[in-house]
């Protein structure tokens, strides 16, 4: 017997990463099928099979350009869902961003309030953001949490990561603090290099590319004055995924000193290797780590002193065989999010939805 499966369409219709990957498979063990969404026209939209239009990282759509751009992108977002609606669509938002890194235009002020209204369901990666919108928000969606899932389909777990250490050339017996990910002003990087000054027993991993020529010098001109030379290593480029991952398995902690956000990729990356994190005291953190000082530890926003004492105690405590048993604690916190797990309540959301319109067409 043949069964339809429900068709989603991801947008915006680009490549995918490794979170949209592991997403649309939990999604599709749970009878839908997933691909990547068509163009933005109403030919194709009148066209497509799809009962689900599923929407990520939705500054995409307007960021850049001119304001008129900016104007002709939210008019024809709204075009677009408007017909959607029309045709019996499910719509739904994944909630990466209340607003985007960086600069805040008007766009994005609109943009966000333009998915709430119009979506079906809305899905935040925690309770905190949850309640942001539904507090802050108009919306007649269904609001529902969807915790982030871990990257164990991408990234190697790493109990021991000795042999790593020793193949880059990391000191064995001084804590390595990484900062891996995309170099740009909003992750702190300025903060963690203003801390390292005051941590002795410590060396730090920078890792990832940097679109931001200027801000790559400043970090370069500041690791120099503040005679960190020896105890910095800085490497600017794209990171595969072994990259990425072997970067993470090298830090004993993955720091995460970012001024705003509201969800982290980097978090779950992190967990999912073995690494503890050091984050900002942002809501997001605070929630995921729960007080847990094995698998993470939280300092006061954009506060060397705060930073600076944290990194000390955990230098100061720092012993390889403690922190095996650290990274075995985190690896087992990553298993929480297993994609197959945190992705229920938005199958049961979209499930419920899809027959209520499937009964509409009927009547």
């Amino acid at each position: 017997m043949i069964v339809n499966r429900p068709l989603i369409g991801f947008y915006p219709a680009t490549n995918w990463h490794a979170y949209q990957k592991a997403m649309a498979q939990a999604l599709e063990k749970n009878g839908f099928e997933v691909k990547i969404g068509h163009e933005f026209t109403d030919k194709a939209l009148m066209a497509s099979k799809e009962s689900v239009i599923h929407f990520h990282w939705i500054e995409r759509f307007w960021e850049g350009g001119t304001l008129f751009q900016q104007l002709k992108s939210i008019i024809g977002m709204l075009r677009f869902m408007k017909r959607a609606k029309r045709l019996g669509k499910v719509i739904v938002w994944t909630v990466h961003n209340h607003k985007p890194h960086g600069r805040v235009t008007w766009a994005d002020w609109v943009g966000v309030r333009l998915f709430c209204f119009y979506s079906d369901i809305v899905a935040c990666h925690s309770e905190w953001s949850k309640k942001w919108i539904e507090s802050s928000m108009m919306t007649r969606a269904k609001v529902c949490i969807v915790y982030h899932g871990n990257f164990n389909k991408t990234f190697i777990p790493v109990e021991d990561n000795t042999k790593l250490k020793k193949r880059f050339g990391i000191k064995e017996k001084q804590i390595c603090i990484g900062l891996v990910g995309e170099i740009r002003p909003n992750r702190g990087h300025e903060l963690a290099l203003e801390s390292l000054r005051n941590v002795e027993n410590a060396q730090l991993l920078i890792a990832g590319r940097c679109k931001d020529k200027a801000y790559l010098a400043l970090l370069a001109e500041r690791i120099t004055n503040y005679g960190l030379g020896d105890r910095v290593r800085l490497v600017s480029k794209n990171l595969t995924d072994t990259e990425f991952n072997e970067f993470l398995a090298i830090s004993d902690i993955s720091l995460l000193p970012y001024k705003d956000i509201t969800t982290s990729g980097a978090l779950l990356a992190s967990w999912t290797v073995g690494t503890p994190v050091v984050a900002s005291r942002l809501p997001y953190f605070s929630e995921m780590i729960k007080e847990n000082d094995n698998i993470g530890q939280l300092f006061d926003i954009n506060s060397s002193r705060s930073l600076t004492s944290t990194l000390k105690e955990l230098s100061d405590k720092y012993t390889h065989e403690h922190w095996i048993e650290k990274r075995k604690q985190t690896l087992e916190e990553a298993k929480k999010y297993d994609w197959n797990r945190v992705i229920r309540p938005l199958v049961t959301e979209i499930k419920s939805k899809v027959t209520l319109h499937e009964v509409d067409k009927l009547n």
